[in-house]
Order: C-alpha cells, then sequence, then structure tokens
C-alpha cells in the first residue's frame, strides 16, 4: 500500500502484488495541499534498529519509498541490506520527509 508515494506495509514476499480489491481515498479538493518540511538526511548501520520519533505531538502514518528496510508504525526502523531512500511520516496537514542511507558499520 502507498500513501503519497511511500510504502506504509511490507509484503511477506517483498514485492508489490496484484489485489483484488481495495479502500480508496480521495483528497477532499484541488485547493487540499499538505505543508511539507524536510529534514537533514539520516544514516543507518546495516543489521541494527533504530527508533525514529515523531516530529509532532500529533500521530503520523510511517512509510517509506524503499522495500529493502523495514518501517513499523511506531517509528521503528530495521536495516537490513545497504539502500537509500526516503522514510515520510504524515499527519492530517503536513508531510515530513527524511532521505536515509544505510551503510555499513565501521
Amino acid at each position: 500500500m502507498t500513501i503519497y508515494g511511500s510504502y506504509v506495509n511490507r509484503p511477506s514476499d517483498y514485492y508489490p502484488r496484484p489485489i483484488a480489491n481495495a479502500f480508496l481515498l480521495r483528497q477532499p479538493s484541488e485547493n487540499f495541499k499538505l505543508n511539507e518540511y524536510k529534514f537533514q538526511p539520516i544514516t543507518i548501520p546495516i543489521n541494527t534498529k533504530i527508533q525514529l520519533q515523531s516530529p509532532t505531538n500529533t500521530p503520523v502514518i510511517w512509510g517509506s519509498n524503499s522495500n529493502n528496510i523495514t518501517l513499523l508504525q511506531d517509528g521503528t526502523v530495521i536495516s537490513e541490506t545497504y539502500c537509500e531512500g526516503i522514510i515520510t511520516a504524515v499527519d492530517k496537514q503536513n508531510r515530513y520527509i527524511m532521505p536515509f542511507k544505510v551503510v555499513y558499520a565501521p
């Protein structure tokens, strides 16, 4: 499943697959736009687990454009292999963009 172009789930076979049914949401109007905030890139050592904090005091939906990390909805990131991408957090009015890179630990 994607929200604003970021994966928010992780298929068990690691690849998106066709679906038989869907629940779709549409933006309320052409004038609706999320505020967008960009953060400095983060570096994640390979084979580690880190905990991201919500950028706000409100609940967010976490997502990523990479299938090479595990990103849980509590903000836990588990790196499994070298990769780069974007982690996104979305609340009712804002989109927070955090580029990331998974690197080999020294």
